[in-house]
């Protein structure tokens, strides 16, 4: 029996409200410690021989962790959980994009149980990521929330201060910034940074990674994070810079208002490893007043952070005997120093929790379903602890009167335009406000999921991530049980702009346009689209029918703002209308302008669009 977790609802570590509510009264702070997504596991001795990692292995784990080979899907969205599309995402030594729903799926990749990677790039937006537990021929569920690129200020080569609207100052001195090549920069810098205030519900979901580092000593700890941020360093062609050899950028961090009473006078800083997923320990930062103060050699994510010993620990949950997917399980215990930490793992496909947590500690256990912990009591509790080595939990069995009235099975086939079984795709499940992804490798969908809400409808499509098509979505009952039969997902979409540069796919659908100067049907056209992310194409052609045609004009422009001209192109028309409300369609290809001043890069892309006038 499997649970699909929601857009609203984090598929790692989300700290959620319903825990502080309970313990408003006597909490100071908000503390955000990972209890690590493990994915899954299947209860077996077989291992495999030790694998061999760049970073000195833990001197204090029991466990023999080795290389596996597992999958993970998953969705990307912006902070305001808006998905994003064609979105860059690797997983070992695989890369795919998101579609149009932000999801992305991996299947059968081989990387470190311990220490599994998903990177996610997007212009305009800093790098995402999740390290997370993987287990062999499981599926784990993760989602990734991405921070705009927001530029905050600008320094030259004198030097100078940028600080953020939350108080974060980064203070450059003369000759302080190089190129990829160690050269000195001497133009103008932006500086984009985000702030992460490490009392807030969703730090699990925008932050990178998790909350494990490696010390100086080359031992993996737990983190408690007091304060983070993301920065880079942009020249004016938007290519990466970084801190000159020798030189260092004094950081300020300020302490966040329900943490200032607990920060220590001395705090490690670490940087984010983005090769290894992990943290690493590098410096240090002194308290002065409500800031941390400390210097730093380079750019990418930065930690202020408290260390602490790791036990691991996992367990399974079932329900009526099978696997119960996408459960949310929460440890809550006190931290000895006048707050409550809370934190929550996802159950993966085989039912299994798992993660790294303090040793010597008592835990209050709640499971909710289907990822919520804001959707009514939990539908199980039990006090476990304290351990001081590895453990693995008892199976909990889930009493189904808990979870009768939430509870509902949806079941069918999903086929492609020649009724073939899609075998990578998924069934979008709209419950009310929320959204389930079943996903599928042979076509059969039949999973359990637990719900809040009372509605009455259920709304299912069919994706098929091949043939980039999908169904209508179609409307059920909303029961118990849901068969919805089979759906073909051979729709391909009305209108789209997609085209391939430097490695990414962008595919425009939003306000897609196609028309003529004079309204006449010939002459000078314009084509045009954008996606909701804020991403935009236009083409220029003098055309009169099918044919191919020189491209008078392109450019598109990316959501940080880059814009780039496209040259030597041309346009080539497969299908033409001169009739509104009628399609044309085509390819173009050529050269555009590279951002970072490389000279020039090819493009190739696709069009479809129903002239408007």
């Amino acid at each position: 029996m499997k649970i699909v977790p929601t857009n609203s609802t984090s598929f790692l570590f989300q700290f959620k409200n319903h825990f502080y509510k309970s313990f408003k009264n006597s909490i100071q702070m908000k503390k955000n410690i990972l209890f690590v997504l493990a994915g899954m596991i299947m209860f077996t001795s077989c291992k495999k021989d030790p694998i061999v990692e760049d970073l000195t292995p833990p001197i204090d784990t029991t466990r023999n962790f080795i290389n596996v080979n597992t999958s993970v899907a998953g969705q990307v969205v912006d902070i305001n959980n808006a998905a994003i599309s064609d979105a860059t995402v690797s997983f070992g030594t695989e890369t795919t994009t998101t579609d149009a729903n932000g999801i992305f799926k991996f299947e059968n990749v081989t990387v470190p149980e311990n220490r599994a990677f998903v990177k996610v790039q997007k212009a305009g937006f800093f790098h995402g990521s999740r390290t997370f537990f993987a287990y062999a021929n499981q599926r784990s569920n993760i989602k990734i929330s991405l921070l705009e690129k927001i530029i905050q200020g600008t320094v030259g080569a004198s030097g100078g201060t940028v600080t953020t609207p939350e108080g974060v100052k980064l203070e450059f001195p003369a000759n302080a910034i190089a190129d990829a090549n160690g050269n000195l920069y001497t133009g103008t810098v932006e500086v984009a940074a985000q702030y992460l205030d490490p009392t807030v519900d969703n730090l699990s979901l925008i932050m990178p990674g998790d909350l494990r580092g490696i010390t100086t000593d080359n031992v993996e700890e737990g983190l408690t994070s007091y304060g983070m941020v993301a920065v880079e360093l942009l020249g004016s062609s938007g290519e990466l810079l970084n801190v000159a050899d020798g030189k260092t950028v004094q950081l300020t961090m300020p302490v966040a208002s329900g943490q200032t009473s607990s920060a220590p006078v001395e705090i490690p800083l670490w940087f984010f490893d983005e090769t290894n997923g992990v943290w690493k320990e590098e410096g240090k930062a002194t308290l002065q007043g409500n800031e941390y103060v400390g210097e730093v050699a380079h750019f990418t994510f930065w930690n202020c952070d408290v260390n602490w010993d790791l036990i691991y620990l996992d367990g399974s949950v079932l329900l009526e005997g099978l696997s119960l997917e996408g459960a949310n399980v929460c440890l809550n215990f006190d931290s000895g120093q006048g707050w409550e930490y809370t934190a929550c793992d996802v159950t993966n496909s085989g039912g299994i929790f798992s993660g790294q947590v303090p040793t010597n500690t008592t835990f209050t256990l709640n499971i909710y379903p289907a990822g919520y912990t804001n959707c009514g009591d939990a539908i199980y509790t039990a006090e476990v602890g304290p351990f001081t080595t590895d453990m693995t939990l008892d199976p909990i069995n889930i009493d189904p009167s808990a979870v009768i009235d939430n509870s509902m099975n949806v079941s069918g086939t999903l086929v492609d335009c020649d009724n073939n079984p899609i075998v990578n795709g998924y069934a979008k499940i709209k419950l009310g406000w929320a959204q389930y992804y079943a996903y599928t490798t042979d076509g059969t969908i039949d999973y359990t999921f637990t719900h809040c809400g009372t509605a009455t409808d259920v709304e299912i499509t069919a994706v098929d991530l091949d043939d980039f098509t999908q169904s209508d979505a179609t409307l059920f009952t909303a029961s118990s049980t849901v068969d919805f039969g089979e759906l073909q997902g051979c729709i391909s979409l009305a209108q789209y702009i997609i085209y391939d540069y430097n490695g990414t796919t962008f595919t425009l659908t939003e306000s897609v346009s196609l028309f003529d100067s004079l309204g006449t049907g010939v002459g000078y056209h314009y084509l045009y689209g954008s996606d909701a992310n804020q991403n935009s194409c236009s083409l220029q052609a003098i055309i009169d029918g099918p044919g191919t045609f020189d491209v008078i004009g392109f450019y598109f422009s990316t959501a940080n703002g880059t814009f780039v001209n496209g040259t030597d192109m041309t346009v080539t028309v497969d299908q033409y209308s001169a009739v509104i409300g009628e399609t044309s369609s085509g390819t173009f290809i050529g050269n555009i302008d590279d951002p970072n001043g490389g000279g020039t890069l090819p493009i190739t892309g696709s069009w479809k669009a129903i002239r408007q006038f």
